[in-house]
């Protein structure tokens, strides 16, 4: 996962995508996210970052560069939100090798609904919140959270916690807005 500022600049990214392509934090950090896209997707980049910016989300694919040179093909999910007055942009990223999901389609027939209950919990994943802090608030245990999250995984086929909140944002079963209105006031969003 990265949060990008609405000129691209990466602010922030998880050790997972760094990791899987080679690049150490500092190497990404400040830097566009323009470098890290193939050049043969570049024109496709500016006009998947027009949508982005009308419609505040994006699904997709694309190949990015290795540290190494190779390409590593991708799908993705990008949703844009204002927070503290910043317009950003969390990009998650999902090898294709590892687990290949359909981003543009809705979830299928067959897939469980979340509760309630999971999907609050999947939007405090979202905002970075850890499972002994959610269940603090949520005046349950971290064995019950551990259970609704396993769950909620189980239910749209996601292999990581990552993953799960993509699929969530991409298939609009979280709504960041609605998500951030139900966050507690000590969070200070």
């Amino acid at each position: 996962m990265a949060v990008l500022q609405s000129d691209r600049v990466l602010i922030a990214v998880n050790r997972a995508l760094v990791e899987d392509l080679g690049y150490q934090p500092g190497e990404t950090i400040g830097r566009r996210s323009d470098l890290f896209v193939a050049p043969h997707w570049r024109r496709r980049l500016e006009r998947d970052w027009a949508w982005l910016q009308r419609t505040g989300r994006l699904t997709g694919e694309r190949e990015l560069v290795h540290a190494d040179g190779r390409y590593v093909h991708v799908q993705f999910a990008a949703h844009s939100e204002r927070i503290t007055d910043r317009q950003l942009i969390l990009y998650v990223v999902l090898d294709l090798s590892l687990h290949p999901m359909e981003l543009k389609r809705p979830p299928r027939a067959s897939a469980r609904p979340l509760t309630p209950r999971e999907l609050e919990i999947v939007a405090e994943i979202a905002m970075g919140r850890r499972w002994h802090e959610i269940a603090a608030d949520l005046f349950i245990t971290q064995s019950t959270v551990k259970t609704h999250v396993r769950n909620a995984m189980g239910k749209v086929g996601a292999r990581s916690q990552a993953q799960l909140v993509a699929i969530a944002l991409a298939t609009g079963m979280l709504d960041p807005a609605r998500a951030r209105g139900q966050t507690r006031s000590y969070r200070g969003l």
